[in-house]
């Protein structure tokens, strides 16, 4: 059965890292972004998937949702592993 918490199969010592604690990084600031409503990405992190992921504007508004929604999952994981590859160091 597939976990909703670990799509794309990614763990830590055999942990979904989507289950694990976000590691402590030191000097961390705890900046959060809000969405405008639940359930959707905030303006800020959509934007910088969009840039990172190379999409001009234009061609990120004719993509599908759930190719976008990739893009995000895509960015957020990154983030979390390069997290927890930090706390290895």
């Amino acid at each position: 059965m597939k976990s909703p918490l670990n799509p794309f199969k990614i763990e830590k010592d055999g942990v979904p890292i989507g289950q694990l604690a976000p590691p402590k990084v030191k000097g961390q600031i705890n900046i959060t972004a809000s969405s405008l409503a639940f359930g959707t990405v905030p303006l800020y992190e959509e934007h910088k998937a969009r840039v990172e992921a190379g999409y001009t504007l234009p061609e990120w508004r004719g993509l599908s949702h759930m190719d976008r929604a990739y893009e995000v999952a895509t960015r957020r994981m990154s983030i979390l592993i390069e997290t927890f590859q930090a706390e290895g160091k």
